[in-house]
């Protein structure tokens, strides 16, 4: 089920950066998220999150990821995501793949 939710921010970066700047004003963001279990056990889903310019020496890209998640049975989740955060902080080519196993007992 696709969630939509509006942030009115000045972060920079999520607060990396800090708030405001030469361009600063609040601004009204959207992020986006949805997934679905494509069988029982599986989950295909996505996140984007918008992001604002508002220092003038730095620019934000848009922040967006996709996701697959296993569930095996009702104690373990292994998750694996494709990250593109694009630049952050000047900082080119923010991107990669990231794993995540969680179990309970």
């Amino acid at each position: 089920m696709p969630i939509l939710t509006c942030v009115n921010t000045e972060a920079n970066e999520t607060g990396l950066l800090g708030f405001g700047g030469d361009d600063s004003g609040a601004n009204l963001l959207a992020e986006f998220a949805g997934g679905m279990f494509i069988t029982k056990q599986v989950a295909l889903g996505f996140e984007f999150r918008q992001k604002q310019n508002q220092l003038s020496a730095l620019s934000e890209d848009h922040w967006k990821d996709l996701f697959l998640a296993w569930f095996p049975n009702k104690n373990l989740s292994i998750t694996a995501a494709y990250l593109d955060l694009g630049v952050i902080a000047g900082q080119e080519d923010q991107t990669g793949f990231y794993i995540s196993l969680n179990g309970t007992l």
